[in-house]
């Protein structure tokens, strides 16, 4: 899991970059598609780390992330900030909100 790195199918940064940069220049708008709510069913190594950051239930594709803590918050709004700060993304989609958990008192 590495948050803060575009998947290699993109290429490299500079070529992501290049091409939202072109896709700018055509008039059209990038989406990042983002996923909040799991790091998927194994190999997920952030718990170990952060056991905090991981909350009791489960998704149907693995250990859910923990949106009470603060730390957690922090993450992921700054990876939400970062894809349109350093690859000039123009939003995000969130996959599956319906089960990002939440039990603190203020959302």
């Amino acid at each position: 899991m590495n948050l803060f790195s575009p998947t290699h199918t993109y290429g490299r940064p500079d070529d992501l970059r290049r091409f939202i940069d072109r896709a700018h220049g055509l008039g059209l708008a990038v989406i990042v598609d983002v996923v909040y709510n799991h790091f998927g069913p194994s190999g997920n190594t952030l718990f170990a780390w952060c056991p905090e950051y991981k909350h009791a239930e489960l998704t149907e594709w693995g250990e859910a992330l923990e949106f009470a803590d603060p730390g957690l918050r922090e993450l992921v709004i700054e990876n939400a900030a970062y894809w349109i700060r350093e690859y000039h993304f123009d939003g995000l989609r969130l996959d599956a909100t319906d089960t990002i958990r939440d039990r603190s008192p203020s959302t």
